[in-house]
C-alpha cells in the first residue's frame, strides 16, 4: 500500500536534491567564515590578475607615447598611482565578494535546515511504518503459536 505522506516528503527532498543541490553541499561542508574567505582569496586572486590585465592592455594600446616619452615619466608617481588604484580596485571586490558570499552561505544554511526537517520527517514516517510492520509481525506469531499444524 502507498502512503501519501511518504511518497509526498519523498518527493520534496527529490526536488531539493535537484533544484538545490550544490547549496546543501556549502552549508554542510564549510564554516561560514572558511567559505567566506576561501572565495575572498579567490576574489583578491581574479581582481589582481584581472587588474594587470587592463593595465597590461592600457599600456599596450598607447605603447608608442610611453616609448616615445619615456625619460619624462616618473616611475615613482606612476607606481604610486597604480597603488592606489589597485588598492581602490581590490577593496571594491573583496567588499562585494563578502556580502555576496555571505549572502549565499545563509541561503544555503537555510535550506539545509528546511531539507533536514524533510528528512527528519520522513524518518518519523518510516518509523511508524516500522511498527506497524513489527507489531503485524508478532501478532500473526501469537496467532501461529495458538494454531496446531496439520499433519
Amino acid at each position: 500500500m502507498l502512503d501519501e505522506d511518504k511518497i509526498r516528503v519523498m518527493t520534496k527532498l527529490a526536488v531539493f536534491e535537484k533544484e538545490k543541490g550544490p547549496q546543501k553541499d556549502i552549508a554542510s561542508r564549510y564554516y561560514k567564515n572558511d567559505y567566506i574567505s576561501y572565495h575572498m582569496i579567490w576574489t583578491a586572486i581574479s581582481a589582481t590578475l584581472s587588474f594587470l590585465f587592463i593595465i597590461g592592455l592600457f599600456v599596450f594600446c598607447r605603447m608608442e607615447y610611453y616609448i616615445n616619452h619615456l625619460q619624462d615619466l616618473n616611475f615613482v608617481s606612476v607606481a604610486i598611482v597604480l597603488g592606489v588604484i589597485y588598492i581602490c580596485y581590490l577593496l571594491f571586490f573583496e567588499i562585494a565578494a563578502f556580502f555576496i558570499y555571505r549572502k549565499r552561505y545563509k541561503r544555503a544554511q537555510k535550506f539545509l535546515k528546511d531539507y533536514c526537517r524533510e528528512l527528519k520527517e520522513l524518518e518519523k514516517i518510516y518509523n511508524k511504518e516500522h511498527l506497524r510492520q513489527t507489531r503485524a509481525t508478532i501478532q500473526m506469531s501469537l496467532n501461529l503459536e495458538g494454531t496446531v499444524p496439520h499433519d
